[in-house]
């Protein structure tokens, strides 16, 4: 049986000499439906759906989709390389990679594989969703009235349907606006959704449709097209927007302000801007923050690529947190090293500032702690010492860092919580008054009512005397015609009476005529 998979990343090669043009592109991809969604779910669903490694989705604002920018970059992707030529003169590319998907959503991107095959086993719970072996699909529409019926249950059947309404809305939307229910393949044992490389599946997938685009010049476009937007915004500084004015933010899509009403510049624009882009307009390679370092996501692929103590350790030399010099007088038996490195730490402190939207450090005095008798023996033992409490402190600060941060976080969401109220209470009064506009506008189609009510009465009574002359006019022609029957039927009696005289009549004249005997 022939097979097809969603983890090919490479297109067909474009005929030499063709050049392709790209306009604008219809998508079924709608982030505003999955926040509309996940706006109704109870706390007890949004558990279940972290636990299955979809935590962050959940944090995504509604951005609006800059089209015109989207398909420049589109423009700009090469089906042989599966790069993008950003540079005018396409002597540099760019590439979407693993630690981009994991910076930008939040979800898994190392672990067990996404591959949809045809002849994946078909499991039974695809038949609890209408699947059938020839017609593995279901559709968008179908799952959200699904959801509505599952209302606040928090239980495996939500789960699933959930995360299928996920991959039809964000992450795998395509053109028939359905769901490959052999995803399910992979949903069956919740227990082993979060082992799965989702994010990996996503950039497949949305490799898969970049190809499919600039080789057949399709308008339609699929794919987790806020990745690449967000990812636009990473990496190239042309019209992208503020970033949000917080602490530490995780995933980047949400530390990107909001753009559902910005309005956009013309396709032009953006073509000219791309040929002006200069490298100071560039991120080449995306770098994680010492807190982004500490979420699991991120710290399992670095962990997985070897990269994590590289990182850490260049962010450590490039740290904000740097020990001041150090004075030794060598005939001074009165400072010890542990002295001199608190007095270090505290002025440090005072210069440590976090980072407005990704915080690298913070200030946080560090703990020395040595014999008081140590002595300063030379300068080179003490600067190799202050290396490793140095260190020491860097690591010390990430893990201050992290905590003040998930305050900052919990701060922000009972601010966000009274913000919400705020919100409630006006929607309350505009919904109280929006009730009286209506019961008003209710009263008023109740008199209408009554109005066409009695004109109705009164043409029903017109069409009752109508319908009784009617019936009189037709009695009066049925008792005309009555008569006219019997005077009818009397000519008829008479003319054959006549008719039978005339008979006789005849004979009596044959007879004459004929000279018979009369005498009868």
């Amino acid at each position: 049986m022939k097979k097809s998979t969603r983890r090919s990343a490479i297109g067909l090669p474009l005929e030499e000499g063709l050049t392709l043009t790209i306009g604008n592109f219809t998508t079924k991809f709608s982030l505003a439906s999955f926040i509309k969604r996940v706006d109704k779910l109870n706390n007890e669903q949004r558990n279940l759906i972290k636990k299955m490694g979809f935590g962050n989705l959940l944090l995504l604002p509604n951005h609006k989709l800059n089209k015109n920018l989207l398909a420049e970059m589109m423009e700009l992707w090469n089906i042989e390389k599966g790069v993008f030529f950003i540079t005018p003169d396409d002597s540099r590319e760019l590439r979407i990679s693993l630690l981009d998907v994991g910076l930008i959503l939040g979800l898994p991107v190392k672990g067990n594989p996404i591959v949809l095959v045809e002849d994946l086993p078909y499991c039974e719970v695809e038949s609890e969703y209408g699947s059938v072996p020839g017609k593995r699909q279901i559709t968008v529409s179908a799952l959200e009235k699904r959801l509505n019926s599952i209302g606040e249950a928090a239980n495996e059947d939500f789960v699933r349907t959930f995360l299928l309404f996920t991959f039809g809305t964000i992450l795998f939307p395509n053109k028939k606006g359905d769901v490959d229910t052999r995803y399910l393949y992979y949903l069956e044992d919740l227990s082993s959704v979060g082992g799965f490389s989702w994010g990996e599946a996503v950039l497949q997938d949305m490799i898969i449709w970049l190809n499919m685009r600039k080789e057949t010049k399709m308008e339609f476009m699929g794919g987790c097209l806020i990745l690449l937007l967000i990812w636009c915004y990473e990496h190239v500084n042309i019209d992208r927007p503020n970033l949000v004015d917080s602490g530490f933010i995780f995933p980047r899509a949400c530390r990107w302000e909001s753009s559902s009403t910005r309005n956009f510049h013309r396709r032009k624009w953006f073509t000219d801007k791309f040929k002006e882009l200069q490298d100071d307009q560039i991120t080449w390679e995306l770098e994680p923050t010492h807190v982004e370092l500490q979420v699991n996501v991120i710290k399992d692929l670095l962990a997985h690529c070897g990269e994590a103590d590289e990182l850490l350790t260049r962010q450590s030399s490039s740290s904000a947190c740097s020990l001041n010099s150090v004075e030794v007088l060598s005939n001074s038996g009165t400072n010890t090293l542990a002295d001199q490195a608190d007095s270090d730490c505290a002025s440090t402190s005072q210069n440590v500032s976090m980072s407005q939207h990704a915080p690298d450090c913070v200030s946080s005095p560090g703990n020395f702690t040595t014999s008081s008798n140590s002595k300063l023996s030379g300068k080179s033992v003490q600067e190799d010492y202050l290396i490793l409490e140095n260190e020491k402190l860097v690591e010390d600060i990430a893990h201050v860092t992290l905590g003040i941060e998930k305050l900052e976080m919990a701060t922000e969401t009972e601010t966000e919580t009274e913000k919400t109220n705020i919100e409630m209470e006006k929607t309350k009064k505009e919904l109280e008054l929006e009730l009286e506009k209506m019961k008003t506008e209710n009263s008023e189609l109740k008199k209408e009512m009554k109005t066409s009510r009695r004109e109705m009465s009164m043409e029903m009574e017109k069409m009752t005397m109508k319908m009784e002359n009617s019936e009189l006019k037709k009695l009066e022609t049925e008792t005309e015609n009555s008569e006219l029957k019997k005077e009818n039927e009397i000519l008829r009696i008479k003319i054959e009476s006549l008719e039978f005289t005339s008979l006789e009549l005849i004979d009596r004249i044959d007879r004459i005529l004929s000279g018979e005997d009369l005498s009868d």
